[in-house]
């Protein structure tokens, strides 16, 4: 940022967001050359045209964490700040979700089961149960380690995919599954698991997000059994040094891979992700068949078959081989329309490898430009090779 540039930001303004007329006049004031005035006015007005808006202090916080490497020299993108505000707003939801279904229940915990002896029977844990547990654990490992080597990105993105990606987008989806499907001890042992591991969550993230991490615990404490009278005076969360249970992330890993597969499936055969199919899965039928509801509702189908070694032989369904699994959707489609699509999306792909490829070939082009913009030259390629490489899997199914 260079104050003669014009384009320093002053952080109270992204906390507190500024209109356009109030950051020109900010930004142009004490300027002594007439020049310095338009050109910054005009840098501004296309940069920032409805102003900055308000991305509230633990946003900000979590973007300049994330961006403390050892690097001397920061990107600074405000669209880092809006990806961490929609973080915090993650975080909040995710806190209401989780309050809706254990506050006022039995959760397992000893305030409500003093009549009760906590066996086994009492609390069913299930494998989604355990493997988040698994995670948690790892990410208070990393956190502690991004700390003690003073890589706070390490800290912030250690925290962004446990809590986002881990518990957000994968448990709590399958905790809404195993409250509705599970039995008493099942439901219980996923109740006590949704607000511990939200608990403790919000202790480990509360250094880098104080203000909504103090705000949520001061709910969430009291349901988790947890007493104190700030998140800032309590114990900060250690490593339990428990051993892993590999069984569990085994199980997960491999519904990832279901669930993923078939995703990526509907997008392939353009089937909207909330369209409704009969889905075939072969390999593990125990498996498949002990997390049929899961299967179901996370890859939003309306029934799901295990099919044992192999699948059904049909060449109009779409289908798409996994590393463990193999699906097909049991949806009739139009061999010729979907060639037709396909060979036109090959085409497509065909052509920015071969104009991305002729960049790199160019050695002015390697050697003029950008290091950043040369990677994500390499990136795109890779990325439509993959792209290329199922496209021509599919294409050899329909032809054959």
């Amino acid at each position: 940022m260079s104050k003669s540039k014009g384009n320093t930001i002053d952080p109270i303004d992204l906390l507190d967001g500024i209109k356009l007329d109030d950051l020109v006049e900010k930004s142009t004031q004490g300027l002594m050359l007439a020049e310095h005035q338009q050109k910054i006015q005009k840098y501004l007005r296309k940069n920032y045209p409805k102003g900055i808006p308000a991305y509230g202090a633990d946003a900000v916080r979590f973007t300049f964490t994330s961006l403390a490497t050892f690097t001397r020299t920061l990107n600074f993108d405000l669209s880092r700040c809006e990806g961490y505000r929609n973080f915090c707003n993650k975080l909040w939801n995710a806190s209401r979700f989780v309050l809706m279904n254990t506050e006022g229940y039995d959760c397992g915990l000893s305030s409500h089961s003093a009549d009760a002896c906590v066996t086994r029977e009492y609390l069913d844990f299930s494998y989604a149960d355990k493997w988040i547990s698994n995670e948690l654990d790892r990410t208070i490992v990393n956190v502690h380690k991004g700390f003690d080597d003073y890589r706070f990105d390490n800290v912030a993105s250690a925290l962004y995919q446990f809590i986002w990606d881990e518990y957000c987008d994968w448990y709590l989806e399958i905790a809404k599954i195993q409250l509705v499907h599970g039995d008493d001890s099942q439901q219980r042992a996923t109740r006590r698991t949704l607000i511990r591991t939200l608990e403790k969550a919000l202790r480990l993230a509360h250094p880098v997000i104080p203000f909504i991490t103090e705000e949520l615990w001061q709910k969430v404490a009291p349901v988790a059994g947890v007493s104190g009278e700030s998140i800032m005076t309590s114990a900060y969360p250690k490593s339990g040094n428990k051993a892993i249970d590999d069984r569990a992330d085994q199980s997960l890993t491999r519904l990832k891979q279901i669930v993923s597969g078939t995703r990526s499936l509907k997008s392939e055969a353009g089937i909207g992700p909330h369209e409704r199919w009969p889905l075939c899965v072969s390999g593990d039928k125990r498996y498949v068949e002990s997390l049929q509801n899961e299967i179901m509702a996370l890859t939003k189908s309306s029934q799901v078959i295990a099919s044992g070694d192999t699948l059904p032989d049909h060449e109009n369904y779409p289908s798409t081989t996994l590393a463990e699994f193999s699906v097909m959707l049991k949806i009739e489609i139009d061999k010729d329309v979907e060639l037709t699509k396909l060979q036109a999306e090959h085409q497509k792909l065909l052509s920015e490898i071969e104009k991305e490829t002729a960049k790199l070939s160019n050695p002015n082009y390697a050697a003029k430009a950008p290091e950043k913009i040369v990677r994500q030259t390499r990136e795109r390629i890779s990325s439509n090779q993959e792209k290329l490489d199922r496209l021509k899997i599919r294409l050899n199914q329909l032809k054959s």
